[in-house]
């Protein structure tokens, strides 16, 4: 018999007794922590901090990227063009600003960085990686679109 936890949706139930053939059917787990930790692997102290790309943004820039992250205007504007399907909703249509720069689960496409340098030039010096660490701050903060 092997001691288990048991769980159920991600709580932490009871210890629960549980025969070792049962451990086999579901696969078994050949290295333990001990073997791990003796195979030299060795886990970072600290993870180690971003450095910065450039200078810190200013207020401005700041302002500019928050107005962006807000928007409600749709991010392709070309001419005749097809939009391109990373910066395309469900339907094809072009998606608008709020839900490419806010979206919890992705970070936004690379093509959004060239539409918000066209439509908030005073963040058209910086660069895709810099405004991507810039938005990190603003999309933590959660805002509802029906609020807007």
């Amino acid at each position: 018999m092997l001691l288990a936890v048991a769980q159920i949706n991600g709580l932490i139930i009871a210890p629960v007794r549980t025969p070792a053939a049962a451990w086999a059917r579901v696969g078994s787990i050949r290295a333990s922590v001990s073997s791990w930790y003796d195979s030299g692997v060795r886990l970072p102290s600290s993870p180690a901090a971003p450095t910065p790309a450039g200078p810190p943004f200013s207020a401005e820039e700041t302002a500019a990227l928050q107005a962006a992250s807000v928007s409600q205007e749709a991010a392709w504007k070309g001419k005749g063009e097809i939009c391109p399907p990373e910066l395309a909703n469900m339907f094809s249509r072009p998606a608008i600003y709020f839900s490419l720069l806010r979206n919890p689960n992705k970070d936004p496409p690379e093509e959004i960085w060239d539409c918000i340098r066209a439509e908030w030039p005073v963040v058209a010096a910086r660069s895709n990686k810099e405004l991507l660490e810039a938005l990190k701050p603003i999309k933590a903060v959660t805002v509802d679109i029906r609020s807007l």
